[in-house]
């Protein structure tokens, strides 16, 4: 009996090659935009995506305290120092003349694009940390979990903005994006809108604009 010849096994592997390619295809194609595994992994897309704006800082009663924001942006991931990449926002609280103890300090971000492009990420409930120092040191509460905030004291609040915050097409990387891209203005870059809130605070709330765009920004 005569054996398969060399190019008849390199036939049937070829074969079975298609077979096991047509059978492992999923019947429809495999769809990698945002909202779709939004819906099969459970992700919350931000609401109001390319719409609304940041609207205004909010002094709160008596004008204090006041939030304020410091600094905010991405900063890639840096293997050297384990740090994985991150979308943060840094701001300071100004309790006025009247120390404030606070606790159960959450946030919310929203990130707006230039001349009325409206949102580009949002996310509440955000865990806000207490740092100190240009290394931004992490701060420990006292016993009763509150921090004590006074005039002039170092202390920043520092938020971070999640992956799954980011509006479809955007990721917290292209947050940073101005229009037109080489710009040295402000109103040509992304708003920031930080919201606070907390135990202890003065209505609640605090809210903080990087930028207020007026008509003319538009």
């Amino acid at each position: 009996m005569n054996r398969p010849s060399w190019r008849a096994w390199a036939a049937i592997a070829v074969c079975a090659a298609v077979v096991a390619l047509v059978m492992a295809r999923p019947p429809h194609p495999v769809r990698t935009d945002r909202a779709y595994w939004a819906r099969q992994s459970g992700l919350t897309v931000p609401s109001g995506c390319g719409t609304g704006v940041p609207g205004r800082t909010e002094p709160g009663p008596g004008h204090t305290p006041r939030l304020d924001i410091g600094a905010y942006g991405y900063y890639g991931p840096d293997p050297r120092a384990h740090e994985p990449e991150r979308y943060t926002v840094s701001a300071h609280l100004d309790p006025g003349p009247t120390p404030l103890e606070l606790s159960a300090l959450r946030a919310a971000v929203d990130v707006y694009g230039p001349h009325g492009q409206g949102r580009r990420a949002r996310a509440a409930g955000l865990a806000v940390r207490v740092v100190t120092g240009p290394d931004s040191e992490p701060v420990d509460p006292a016993a009763d979990g509150t921090y004590r905030f006074t005039r002039g004291d170092d202390l920043h609040l520092a938020v971070d903005l999640p992956e799954g915050a980011t509006c479809p097409g955007e990721s917290r990387g292209t947050l940073n994006v101005c229009d037109p891209l080489l710009t040295n203005r402000t109103q040509d870059c992304p708003v920031v809108r930080l919201a606070l809130t907390a135990d202890g605070l003065p209505g609640g709330r605090a809210v903080a604009v990087s930028y207020e765009p007026s008509a003319q920004d538009a």
